[in-house]
Order: structure tokens, then sequence, then C-alpha cells
């Protein structure tokens, strides 16, 4: 099958290719109707090469009608920078791309029946013309919210949805897909049922969140998106060296040490036994999975893992990696991949003009953020730390502790920059693990009910997205964000609550830590 976009309109052409040029007619046609005068000469030039190139080989099967359509667009000189495969095939102008996706797939956004065992050949070719959307597949809430964070930082409209919804008016989608907590065959198949939801979407590009240290089912979960989507070729890039997180020959390193000899060594899903990236990947089950130095290392297909240990580094890849590659990594991944894309946008300069709260509560439901220090820093500020109490946390009691909750609501009611948490020791969950959690979240109604907060700032991506879940709504906008990407998120069609989510791993900036 040969399937065709343009701007906003696609022609799909079963079997043959001889029957192309009605259809193609009628596309240039209606190009020429909605694109300015530049757009759309490059348009009629396109179309016009393909339809010399199909001319010469209507009568030539399959992939090799293909390839002489391509080499005669490069003699009309319709192709204007030629790329190698590892690329997913040559750039067709500013306004147009094109590469392969297997049959059944869509371009930007499609659907297949199933995995396969053996990696589908890809043996459609489709052209998709400029879209808006973008869209990110995180494995948790914070991650999205950071991801969306970071759009609208660098001037898009943006919001986070926990149920897709194509109907959304943002520029940016970031979707949680739910996947991170889930064992591994759960997460695929969650995967791919939202994958089949989202259906034929049309969007400018994919990305793929994963957490920055690589917990979660990275391998498994970007090996179903390049199958879903038909891309044989994805960069890998976890490290954050905005934060201080780097690969050095294939090892990870935080501040210095390596990744197993800090706090995520005692992850309690997912603890860190190593600093090797490989190891910590695991095995994928379609693609050859490669740590490498530097791009002139490359290999010509499967999953890159490149060293990244410096800022610059990360705008390098960006540079590199075309729409037709997909994306996965982390906040500085995804920035630079915004800017390297949509210089228009990003280089304009932030401006914010929502109000300060007049009231603010952090909720820390991160026990790494507890054990790495958040309570005692909280303590050198003088601020006041109500954590929850132990008894409480593990009944099944919904009235908060008169005892627990009157000092709290006092200092909120003087508008004193509190913080509540489930603890600092280790907790006993049970057959729960999202207990304390879920015990936070219940708490919080018991405040807010009973003294309006209007600004909740929320620590671990487990308790964001219960707080978001409880809230009965399924769309966040993202009405500010700092300059690392923490969003503060209003309710679609909403004002209030301000929420400001975070994952546990990272500090607070500055501008969040200020008392109302």
């Amino acid at each position: 099958m040969l399937l065709m976009h343009g701007v906003d309109q696609h022609v799909q052409i079963m079997n043959s290719p001889a029957g192309f040029f009605d259809e193609f007619k009628t596309t240039v046609a209606f190009q020429a109707q909605i694109s300015n005068d530049q757009i759309r000469q490059e348009q009629l030039n396109f179309f016009q090469g393909f339809m010399d190139a199909v001319r010469l080989t209507a009568n030539t099967p399959g992939r090799l009608i293909f390839q002489q359509m391509l080499d005669s667009m490069a003699h009309h000189g319709m192709i204007l920078q030629q790329e190698d495969p590892v690329r997913g095939g040559p750039r067709l102008g500013p306004s147009l791309r094109c590469g392969f996706v297997h049959d059944g797939a869509q371009a930007g956004m499609g659907h297949s029946n199933q995995m396969q065992e053996d990696r589908p050949i890809g043996n459609t070719f489709y052209v998709e013309g400029t879209h808006k959307l973008i869209l990110v597949l995180a494995d948790d809430f914070s991650g999205a919210a950071e991801m969306a964070g970071i759009a609208q930082r660098l001037g898009f409209s943006a919001e986070v949805q926990t149920r897709f919804d194509p109907n959304g008016s943002s520029e940016v989608i970031a979707l949680d897909t739910q996947t991170r907590a889930l064992p591994g065959q759960a997460a695929v198949d969650r995967l791919q049922t939202i994958l089949d939801a989202i259906g034929q979407l049309r969007c400018s590009w994919i990305y793929k969140k994963i957490d920055s240290v690589l917990r979660g089912h990275v391998l498994a979960e970007t090996e179903t998106i390049m199958l879903k989507i038909g891309m044989n070729h994805s960069v890998i890039i976890p490290a954050n060296p905005s934060k201080g997180r780097v690969v050095r020959k294939g090892h990870y390193w935080i501040h210095q040490t390596p990744l197993h000899e800090t706090v995520f060594a005692k992850d309690p899903t997912y603890p860190a036994l190593t600093s090797d990236v490989l190891k910590l990947l695991g095995t994928a089950r379609y693609h050859a999975v490669h740590s490498i130095a530097s791009l002139s290392g490359k290999p010509s297909k499967g999953i890159l893992v490149p060293d990244v240990d410096l800022p610059g580094d990360v705008t390098h890849w960006a540079e590199w990696v075309p729409s037709t590659c997909l994306g996965v990594g982390g906040v500085d991944f995804f920035k630079a991949l915004l800017r390297q894309r949509h210089p228009e946008k990003t280089n304009i300069p932030y401006e914010s003009n929502i109000a300060p709260p007049k009231s603010r509560v952090l909720a820390c439901g991160s026990l790494a953020a507890c054990h790495s220090g958040r309570l005692d820093h909280w303590r050198q500020l003088s601020r006041p730390v109500h954590l929850l109490p132990g008894e409480w946390l593990m009944s099944g009691e919904n009235e908060l502790p008169a005892s627990w909750a009157n000092p709290v609501l006092k200092s909120i009611k003087e508008n004193e920059f509190c913080l509540i948490g489930i603890g600092e020791g280790d907790i006993d969950n049970g057959t729960d693990a999202s207990l304390p959690a879920k015990r936070l979240v219940s708490a919080i109604h018991g405040l807010n009910g009973a003294h309006p907060i209007e600004q909740l700032l929320v620590e671990g991506g487990e308790t964001a997205l219960l707080l978001m879940q409880s809230l009965g709504h399924h769309q966040f906008r993202v009405v500010h964000s700092s300059p690392e990407g923490i969003p503060e998120l209003v309710p679609v069609g909403e004002s209030f609550p301000r929420i400001v989510p975070k994952p546990g791993s990272y500090p607070w900036p500055d501008e969040f830590l200020d008392a109302p």
C-alpha cells in the first residue's frame, strides 16, 4: 500500500501505482488552494517529480518502485537532502518528509494488528505534511508533566492527559500511559492498547519520555512504539547534564557518583544494581542495542544509547536525529529537540502573567526525596514539617486526627509554607505499595476541605497521579513553568486548584521554595 499525506489531507492508493494520477491532481489542486506561494511551489515541484517517477516505474513491483521513484526525484532535484538509511530516508523539503512504515500503519501515528515475533519489514511509503501536534508518551504522571512544562516554557501551548483525548487544543500533549508500575508484559499490553486507541492521529512528531535513571520498561515500551509507527531506529538519551546526570563510557553517573552507589540502589521497585546502561536496560526483543561514544561510531540501525557528558552533547544528537527516528529520553533531550525543530517558537523570551499564590503547601509523597534530605532542608529553613501519623497512615480511617490536622491548618491559615509527608523511615505497605500515596492524597482532600489551598506542590509521580485522578479530571493545562520544566497545572476549563507536580529525585526550583 502506498500512503500519501499532504498538509491537511491524505490519499490512499491501494495495489497498483498506475492509478495515482487523478488522486495526485486533486491533491496538488488542494495544496495550491491552501498554501502560500513559496510552500505551494515546493509542493507542486515535489508532486510533479513524484508523478514523473511513477510514469517511469508503474510496472515495477514493490520496493523497487519506491527506490526508483526516489532516484528519479533526486534526478529532478525534488529531494533537497539525501540522508543515509540510518536516518530513515531522504528529506523532501521544509514542509514535507518521507520514510517507511509497516503495512497497516500511518504516517506520524498509526496502528497494526499486533507485534510480530519477527520485526516487520516496512512496505508502506508515506509523506507527511507539517502538523502542529507534538505527542509525548510518558510512563508516569510526573514525567508527562515535566515534558508539558518544558514545552510551555519554550512557547508551546501544552497539556497533560491521563486519558487520551485527541480533541485537545494544545500544541503539545503529554500523555501519561501509567505503565511504569506495571509488570513488563502488562505494560506492553497497556501501551499497545493506548496506541490502538490513538489510531490514526496525525502529529508532527512523537517523543518517548523515560525515567532519567532508566527505571521502568524502557526497551519494551520503546520497541512497542517503534513497531507501531514503523521505525527501525531510535536514540535513547536518559542523561540530563543540566542536573548532573551523565552517561560516560557507557556508565551512568550522578554528580560524579556511579548510579548504583546513589539512593537509587534502594529503589523498592527498580533498584540500580549497576551503572552500566546496557545492563540497566536489559535485553531488547526485536532490535540490537548499542552503547556508543559518538556519532562517528553509530551503527546503521537499531537502538542507540550514546555517551552524553555535556549539554552540548545533547544538542549535537538533537541536530542529528530526524523525525523518522524515535527520540527517547528525559527533559534535556526533549528540550534540545524542540529547539532544533521549532526555532521560530523557542527563540521567543518566556513571559508569565500568573499571580503568586496566597497559600502554598508541599506534599511530599516520595521516599527518595525524604531519604535525600528534603525534610532536613525544610527544617533548616525554619518551616513547619507535618508527617502523617504512622498509625493513621496504615489504617483505614478517613477522618484526620485532630492532633495532626489542627497544626497543619494553623500553618495554612497563617500563610506559612509547610510540608506534609508520609514519613522518614521505612513503611510497611503490606500488599499495597501505593497505600502511603493514597493516604497522603486523602489527607490533602481533608485539609483542602477545611481550608482551601491555592497552590499545592506535589513531590512523587504516584502521589501526583492519584491526586489528579481524585479530582475527577483527565486533562490539565500548563499555566506556568519554571526554567527547569516544573509545571503549574490546572484542570482544563478550571482556574483552581493550582498543582505543581515534580519527580521526587530532583530538587525544587528556587521560585517554588519562596514563601507566599
